[in-house]
């Protein structure tokens, strides 16, 4: 995303579940990827699904640590309250998410964002799937 305009703004959104053990190790490798491979202004937003475990005070805990990250407890579950509310709240231009295992590669990012960050494209899908195995690889429309 290298010569994207400036004032455009990303928000990674990681909703979680009972992670209080994953978690901690979650934020850091997005945080330092973004923070040299991303120009534009970014934050990483971690959202508790009225996790039971103290996975909240863990996010919590990472939201003071991290300049760029912040963190959001809900009253109920479900990954797509959980994306829906974060995204409605965010005032990023671009919004995006990624699972607390990292199980997909940062590297697919910038060129998943990019059309969006660059307004040639509305709404970008991206699978860990290679093309032809059912599910999209990666898409932009407008």
């Amino acid at each position: 995303m290298r010569g994207m305009v400036d004032t455009i703004t990303v928000e990674v959104v990681v909703p979680v579940y009972n992670e209080r053990r994953a978690l901690p190790g979650c934020p850091r490798v997005p945080h330092d990827y973004l923070d040299e491979n991303i120009e534009q202004q970014w934050k990483i937003t971690i959202v508790d699904n009225v996790s039971t475990d103290g996975t909240s005070d863990v996010a919590m805990g990472l939201a003071h640590d991290f300049d760029r990250v912040d963190a959001i407890r809900l009253d109920r579950m479900g990954r797509g309250h959980a994306l829906r509310t974060a995204w409605q709240r965010s005032t990023a231009d671009v919004v995006a998410y990624m699972d607390v295992d990292l199980s997909t590669g940062l590297d697919a990012l910038a060129p998943l964002t990019a059309p969006l960050a660059n307004r040639h494209s509305d709404v970008a899908i991206g699978s860990r799937l290679p093309a032809g195995h059912g599910r999209f690889g990666l898409r932009a429309a407008n």
